[in-house]
């Protein structure tokens, strides 16, 4: 089995990391593990990688047929303010078998497990709010739509992945900080890799969003240790073995369990058994989020950057 480097997937760029989780999601038999040093980067196990991913992306009418998509004939309008009883309604068809058994989108993007007060339900924090009401589904449909748009898909991908993927003028899923650049482009707008884009919306799959079991507690998003906005709330591992999406999946939840006593915070005796536990189970560098604080009352920006916390 070939192994392919991807130093367009980087574990310091949230988005990279999440878009290499993402391609196990699409590619059963897809590994990913990840380089030593001061820069990791992805590494995917798999014979024909970039062709393999090409050729897992949804088409159109398959992403019309998710469990967020806006809309369907079976259910009433999902916007970006989702209704209890919209919410209720995707569910209604998830129970149903009318949505594909490996979608999972509806719980990593909204969940009615919270003391709510009024009849819209939260978001995730990796599904923020975008101008003009546009809906994550949407965000991705158009990110999809620019893969073809851009050339053949499997060279599309490979350029991504190598880290020559085009940038294009999207708002992609709205939370990624390089798509500000102004010093690149001179102007205004925000681009994105419509690639990573799509891929990242898949490596979400593994992350729901969650009700607390306190009263009046808000819901999270599962590896987030504490608000979006606090500094280093959300932290994601980088591993030696080439692991499949269960075996990461599998990581994910003794990772989160450790994450809490990795920060400064923590007693030195606590995060000295983390990271000696970390150790043992393939874990070499750990990046946390750092989130894009507001500039005024109008800034409606929001993207999360990294530091390597080990």
């Amino acid at each position: 089995m070939g192994t392919l480097a991807a130093p367009g997937l980087p574990a310091s760029w949230l988005n990279g990391w999440l878009a290499a989780v993402g391609a196990t999601v699409l590619v059963p038999d897809l590994r990913v593990a990840w380089t030593e040093g001061p820069a990791p980067m992805a590494l995917l196990d798999a014979d024909e990688a970039a062709t393999k991913i090409a050729q897992a992306l949804p088409t159109k009418d398959q992403l019309g047929r998710l469990a967020i998509a806006r809309t369907r004939p079976d259910a009433q309008e999902l916007s970006r303010k989702v209704t209890l009883e919209g919410f209720r309604g995707r569910a209604r068809l998830i129970h149903e078998g009318a949505v594909d058994h490996g979608d999972w989108s509806l719980e990593m993007s909204v969940t009615d497990l919270y003391d709510l007060d009024g009849e819209e339900v939260p978001h995730a924090p990796f599904d923020p709010s975008a101008p003009k009401g546009v809906t994550l589904h949407e965000r991705l449909v158009a990110c999809r739509a620019w893969i073809d748009d851009l050339g053949d898909p499997a060279t599309v991908v490979a350029l991504s992945l190598s880290g020559r993927g085009r940038r294009v003028q999207a708002n992609g899923l709205g939370f990624d900080y390089r798509r500000s650049a102004d010093s690149v482009h001179g102007d205004s707008k925000v681009y994105v890799d419509p690639v990573v884009e799509t891929l990242a919306f898949f490596g979400l799959h593994l992350f729901p969003v969650r009700g607390s079991a306190l009263p009046k507690q808000q819901p999270r998003q599962r590896g987030f240790v504490g608000r979006p906005s606090r500094r280093h709330a959300f932290r994601w591992p980088c591993w030696r073995e080439p692991l499949d999406l269960w075996a990461i999946d599998a990581l994910l939840d003794r990772f989160h369990a450790l994450a809490p006593g990795l920060g400064e915070a923590a007693e030195a005796g606590s995060r000295l058994q983390g990271v000696a536990t970390l150790r043992r189970l393939g874990v070499h560098a750990v990046f946390g989020s750092v989130y894009h604080e507001r500039r005024g009352q109008a800034d409606s920006y929001r993207a999360f950057a990294s530091e390597r916390l080990r």
